[in-house]
């Protein structure tokens, strides 16, 4: 007997989801039993291939919702080193953070994810506590080439974070878009400097 979760009807055994497409083919093919056989076979064949259709999405995403592994991480920061148009400098001794070459004198630093954390975090750091134009330009680059949103709506969130952090007495802000996340440190005075760190943010299917 299948199980409705969600609006969605689920198969027994929890594998495959079930939809009312679904139920609809299968009563189709229940009658059709008086038609020819031909025609029934290719019902057949037409509902296995939404099935496993189903079967291959459902593993995707169940798959993709696992934080990747070190290895993969430092592959695919060695990866993102590239399309930014830099390349990795060193590791720390744990390996779970990729030091980039600077870009446009911006410290460039990749954290791979660690405990819920899904997607790894992008730190760009200035020794200065009010960077230059220079600097939210590789921020703007760099987080479209991260989480794939606009330049202008990752620029627009960093500044507004630093805005923030400079304000805070704890010289820390924080923005949460959808699909974009943005985190900012600023410290003022002799030896000043601001990061923003960007990462991509889960879009929750309503």
């Amino acid at each position: 007997m299948a199980i409705r979760r969600h609006g969605v009807m689920i198969s027994p055994t929890g594998c495959v989801p079930w939809s009312r497409d679904y139920d609809k083919m299968t009563d189709a093919v229940n009658s059709s039993q008086e038609r020819s056989g031909a025609i029934a076979m290719r019902l057949v064949q037409l509902t296995s291939v939404v099935v496993l259709s189903f079967g291959s999405l459902f593993w995707t995403r169940t798959a993709t919702a696992q934080p990747a592994p070190a290895s993969t991480c430092v592959d695919d920061a060695k990866h993102f080193a590239e399309q930014i148009g830099t390349s990795v400098d060193r590791l720390s001794p744990k390996g779970d953070e990729i030091f980039l070459q600077p870009k446009e004198k911006v410290e460039l630093r990749v954290a791979c994810p660690s405990g819920d954390q899904r997607f790894p975090r992008l730190y760009l750091t200035w020794k200065a506590p009010y960077p230059p134009a220079s600097y939210w330009n590789v921020v703007a680059d760099t987080g479209t080439a991260l989480t794939a949103a606009s330049g202008r709506r990752v620029r627009l969130a960093a500044h507004q974070c630093h805005k923030l952090a400079v304000l805070a007495a704890d010289k820390s802000g924080q923005i949460r878009q959808r699909g974009l996340g943005v985190e900012c440190q600023v410290a003022t005075g002799s030896g000043g400097f601001t990061s923003v760190s960007l990462h991509r943010r889960s879009m929750r299917r309503p």
